[in-house]
């Protein structure tokens, strides 16, 4: 299976740690952008806390009010297509029943 490429996906511009800029996109839901119904946040991989990373995005989902959450986990010096991505079952499973929809 290929990697998923959505041409209205963008990611949040990073901030350098500027709290002006940081406000400017605090409004804003998720680490990438404009795929409906998704909230998704972006973290290194070496960080390794799963459950506390889906747990953010699970509240962030109800708090936004977006259908699914996932989390990508960024894998340095590695392509996209080999990031990870962690959802909870109930997404996935919405996620494939959507899929065969179409």
């Amino acid at each position: 299976m290929g990697a998923a490429r959505h041409s209205y996906a963008k990611a949040k511009p990073d901030n350098n740690g500027r709290p002006s800029e940081a406000l400017r996109y605090e409004g804003e839901e998720g680490d990438v952008q404009e795929i409906p119904g998704w909230l998704i946040n972006v973290r290194h991989e070496g960080q390794r806390d799963w459950s506390g990373g889906l747990d953010e995005a699970q509240r962030d989902k109800a708090t936004d009010g977006k259908g699914r959450a996932a989390v990508v986990f960024y894998r340095a010096s590695r392509g996209v297509g080999e990031h990870f991505v962690l959802l909870s079952l109930e997404d996935f499973a919405s996620a494939l029943a959507t899929e065969g929809t179409r």
